[in-house]
């Protein structure tokens, strides 16, 4: 993984330790000093970088999940709704045929 942690101080270490394997390549003291630090800089704003993703995310997530809550709750008001809208309809029903036996004995 080239943007890893752990790739990036391998990389500094291997720069590092040109010194050490060839002796054409010497990196001074603040040389070393600026790599590491170099190197430190880059891991902390992948560490920070990653962290913010992170958080992100899960604010996403509650956010969905609240979204979720609030139309279930919707829902369930919408479906208590049509429930006693269909009992009116039914009694209205239910009335209009009691009326209606009455109706055609009226006009014998």
């Amino acid at each position: 993984l080239p943007n890893s942690p752990l790739s990036v101080v391998h990389l500094a270490l291997y720069f590092l330790n040109l010194r050490q394997r060839y002796s054409f390549m010497y990196l001074s003291d603040l040389e070393e000093i600026v790599a590491f630090i170099v190197a430190i800089a880059i891991v902390i704003g992948f560490v920070a970088s990653t962290y913010m993703e992170i958080k992100n995310t899960i604010a996403e997530e509650k956010e969905k999940a609240t979204e979720k809550k609030e139309n279930e709750e919707k829902i369930k008001t919408l479906i208590n709704y049509f429930d006693s809208k269909k009992k009116l309809i039914d009694t209205v029903v239910e009335a209009n045929k009691k009326l209606d036996p009455k109706k055609r004995s009226e006009k014998l």
